[in-house]
């Protein structure tokens, strides 16, 4: 009877050695099924994902709040993670029956190989953390888009509803002052978002702060003019490696700022009371390079209530949406590195008219 005793007992430790890969596979399972919920394919995980819900007075807004939104590389890694404990705990069933000589080299690597397995066998366990983590930060919104949705207002065309100043037909900017307005700076419905395709995922890479001037008479939009600015090296596309990335392709060291010039609005047309939309040649600084580039987009007065609502203090404040599409072959970029030949550029920003006349 005492022979049998530890015959048994072997055994029902065997499982044990195994619960981290099994830990691991169950928290593999686990993500999987929370990334076929979140439903956007994404190939990379973002710990503080943003998104985009519909606003009344600004279109789209960024929520405040961020989720855990899981990628299939952290998949394959639990999964990786899984098999190399299996592998650990078969190395050190070895060990235990075929122990080395004391003092041998074999020793030392039945030590390293004995702290490595433990320390599989922590992280197999701790895996579990990332289903729990990414269930617990919830799911976005109703109705809120993973990319900024394409809803820039279609500028007119400048080759048939341009005017010149002091036509009847021209457009006004009823309710607005002229004079020169500035950017409000650190205004939450300031966005500047580049969507990119590459690596078979779609993904929005944002800039800010945005900081410019516009000057502007109500009477001759045409003769408007702007001139904006967002630093280069503030690229976010929500993976931090591939920001990195995107900032070493940037050059942003060389060229610090990427800019945008509006010398004139080549054509523009009413839509509504207090706002217009246009069309125009914007030359964009980016990498070095001046490039020529169509714009459209609109511009809003904002009315003392939605002021308020904005945080804004001046009695006179615009709300621009701007669109623009950039050639990749046009730029220092490698085209390769993307899916599509252009990307898409949406500026959205506040600006306020400056009534100190430029004094700071």
């Amino acid at each position: 009877m005492t022979d049998a005793t530890p015959a048994t007992a072997t055994p029902s430790r065997r499982p044990l050695r195994y619960l981290p890969a099994g830990a691991a596979l169950v928290a593999a399972g686990l993500t999987l099924v929370r990334y076929l919920v979140q439903g956007s394919g994404n190939v990379y995980t973002d710990v503080a994902r943003t998104f985009y819900v519909k606003d009344e007075l600004i279109g789209w807004s960024a929520t405040r709040e961020t989720w855990l939104w899981v990628g299939l590389e952290v998949i394959g890694l639990i999964v990786g993670l899984a098999f190399a404990c299996v592998v650990g705990q078969l190395l050190a069933g070895k060990l235990r029956k075929s122990p080395p000589a004391r003092g041998s080299w074999g020793e030392r690597a039945a030590v390293i190989i004995v702290a490595g397995n433990v320390f599989l066998s922590v992280l197999g366990v701790a895996t579990l953390a990332v289903p729990i983590a990414a269930f617990a930060s919830g799911l976005p919104p109703a109705g809120a888009e993973a990319v900024l949705p394409d809803t820039a207002i279609a500028g007119p065309d400048p080759t048939s509803t341009a005017v010149r100043g002091g036509d009847p037909r021209q457009p006004t900017l009823e309710g607005a002052a002229a004079g020169t307005y500035r950017v409000v700076e650190g205004a939450e419905a300031n966005l500047v978002v580049v969507q990119i395709a590459a690596g078979g995922e779609t993904f929005d890479a944002r800039f800010a702060p945005v900081t410019g001037t516009a000057t502007l008479d109500p009477a001759e939009l045409e003769a408007t003019s702007a001139h904006l600015s967002v630093p280069s090296a503030s690229i976010d596309t929500g993976i931090a490696l591939r920001s990195q990335h995107a900032k070493e392709d940037l050059l942003t060291e060389a060229n610090p700022a990427i800019t945008v010039d509006i010398p004139r609005l080549d054509a523009t047309a009413a839509a509504g009371s207090g706002e217009i939309t246009f069309a125009t040649k914007a030359t964009v600084g980016l990498m070095g390079d001046s490039l020529a580039l169509d714009a459209q987009g609109s511009v809003k007065v904002l009315a003392e209530a939605e002021r308020k609502k904005l945080g804004l203090t001046a009695s006179q404040a615009l709300l621009v949406n701007a669109k623009v599409e950039i050639p990749l072959a046009r730029t220092k970029l490698d085209p390769s590195d993307f899916d599509q030949p252009t990307v898409r550029v949406t500026a959205r920003f506040v600006l306020q008219l400056d009534e100190k006349g430029g004094e700071p």
